[in-house]
């Protein structure tokens, strides 16, 4: 009866809370602050809106997310997701300009890019790490890590 009642006990697994997407050329994946989390955006009352109304039919947390791009130097925002639904960046900041230079983020931000393959419990490894320096929107330093992926179930994936 004990062992029956430990399993009960047991942890269940949980949705993965949403990140913020991060593209940079073909690659996509993460981007978050060093400090944690999310990403910060301007005051908006629509995307208060969003994360209130939209945010309660997801079960993932931290929806709605922003889609952020590295292109020639800088930091854009190009618009929001939740829960499979894309949102335009007009959605949120009316008169807003696609993409929008994110000049309201200085600091340093981490990103994961691609998924060449997927672990054993089937989550994805990632092939680069990168550490971004911005100041008001402007990448200012890189560094980056390549990712072992010594944990891929198949190597050729």
């Amino acid at each position: 009866m004990a062992l029956l009642c430990a399993g009960f006990a047991l942890p269940a697994p949980a949705t993965p809370p949403l990140v913020d997407r991060f593209i940079l050329g073909s690659n996509k994946g993460h981007i978050v602050p060093s400090e944690c989390c999310w990403m910060p955006v301007p005051e908006s009352m629509r995307l208060l809106d969003l994360k209130v109304n939209e945010g309660s039919q997801c079960s993932a947390m931290g929806g709605p997310v922003g889609v952020f791009e590295q292109k020639a130097g800088k930091l854009w925002l190009t618009g929001f997701e939740t829960c499979g639904r894309k949102i335009p960046l007009d959605e949120v900041y009316p008169g807003l300009e696609e993409p929008a230079l994110a000049d309201w983020l200085s600091g340093t931000f981490k990103t994961r890019l691609g998924v060449p393959c997927r672990a054993f419990g089937g989550q994805p490894v990632l092939a680069l790490e990168q550490e971004l320096t911005v100041n008001e929107g402007v990448v200012t330093a890189v560094t980056e890590k390549y990712l072992n992926h010594s944990a891929c179930r198949n190597h050729s994936e």
